[in-house]
């Protein structure tokens, strides 16, 4: 079997996404766990985000909502969040490596609209990807099968 196509994720597969660091690292402070932040991430206004169910002002405010005397807190986690993704760059490696040897390679992610054009970005190696499905923009969340169904189609 000749294989032509490979596809990557951006999360802890090109790019490292380690939640309680970047908190650690905007606060300066180790209590992630016990701050309200640790349930908003990944939660279900976070996967809406992703979803592209939500706008990302109105995500921020739905997670303020409840917590207001964190608002600081959550604001400044969403906004700067994307900047505190690094690359893997063994894997990035990897991926280039792929596309000089005449491969095909996309993009499958669960991402929200703001941070996925902050990445693009800050990472110019997102533009030899020959395409991909992200969850924002297909309106598909993984493990949902019919964003595995667009990523094969495309």
């Amino acid at each position: 079997m000749i294989i032509k196509n490979i596809v990557f994720d951006i999360g802890n597969v090109l790019l490292r996404w380690e939640p309680d660091k970047i908190y650690t690292t905007l606060f300066n402070r180790k209590d992630f766990y016990s701050h309200p932040l640790s349930q908003i991430v990944g939660g279900s206004i976070w996967i809406d985000l992703d979803q592209g169910l939500l706008e990302f002002e109105e995500g921020i405010e739905k997670a303020v909502k409840g917590n207001e005397s964190f608002r600081k807190d959550i604001e400044m986690f969403f906004r700067n969040a994307p900047y505190h993704f690094y690359p893997i760059q063994s894997t990035v490696d990897i991926a280039m490596g792929l596309k000089e040897e005449g491969k095909r390679i996309y993009l499958l992610s669960n991402f929200h609209k703001y941070g996925y054009g902050i990445l693009k970005k800050r990472f110019p190696f997102f533009d030899t990807f020959d395409g991909g499905a992200i969850s924002w923009d297909v309106k598909l969340n993984k493990p949902d099968r019919r964003i595995y169904e667009i990523i094969l189609s495309r």
